[in-house]
């Protein structure tokens, strides 16, 4: 199965006598994991496919704006296009800025430094980053921030969800989280999605 693209891990599930993949969300992915299991001989009850976020459908808790003072003296704002196609490709922008006299310096885990959230109108996550990244290790790295200076973090979304499957037009909220600790978000953005 590793010739599959997107496992991301694989283990043996004991208690259910049951092999588990866990799968990075893209379209079709699981059947793909479906149809070569199936030329191998090998019974798809004899397997749990996980593929991306479990916890997609559910409702997303915004974070909070941190207490720290130093976090709350930065400026943290989301830059996502208003309305786009049914499946064009969507940029998020996070931008941080320093208004302080004072350098400052914030512990960011990469990969991605920022996590967008994509929730449906009635507030159930439909996506983010980490749903296609599957288990990765998050490496901290310190970016400093001079008086004035701003940093910015991008990504794509392909519309689809964080499963792989694909989404109606409607209106989205877009959530930006810088990963720091404790996380720092911006204000959300709409998002229409049009056919």
């Amino acid at each position: 199965v590793w010739s599959v693209q997107g496992i991301s891990s694989t283990d043996i599930t004991e208690g259910l006598n049951r092999i588990t993949l866990s799968l990075t969300a893209r379209p079709g992915v699981r059947q793909e994991v479906q149809g070569l299991l199936k030329s191998l001989k090998i019974p798809l009850e004899a397997v749990v496919i996980k593929v991306g976020c479990s916890d997609v459908g559910l409702p997303y808790q915004p974070v909070s704006h941190p207490v720290d003072p130093i976090l709350r003296s930065l400026k943290v704002w989301l830059e996502a296009p208003s309305e786009v196609g049914l499946g064009e490709p969507v940029i998020f922008t996070l931008k941080v800025q320093n208004p302080t006299e004072h350098v400052v310096n914030i512990e960011v885990f990469e990969p991605p430094a920022p996590d967008f959230v994509v929730t449906s109108a009635d507030g159930a996550k439909v996506w983010s980053p980490y749903c296609e990244m599957g288990a990765q290790l998050l490496i901290g790295r310190t970016v400093t921030l001079e008086p004035g200076a701003e940093v910015k973090f991008e990504a794509g979304w392909m519309q689809w969800d964080g499963q792989g499957g694909p989404i109606s037009p409607g209106e989205y909220t877009v959530y930006g989280v810088l990963d720091t600790h404790p996380r720092l978000p911006a204000e959300p953005v709409t998002l229409r999605i049009v056919p």
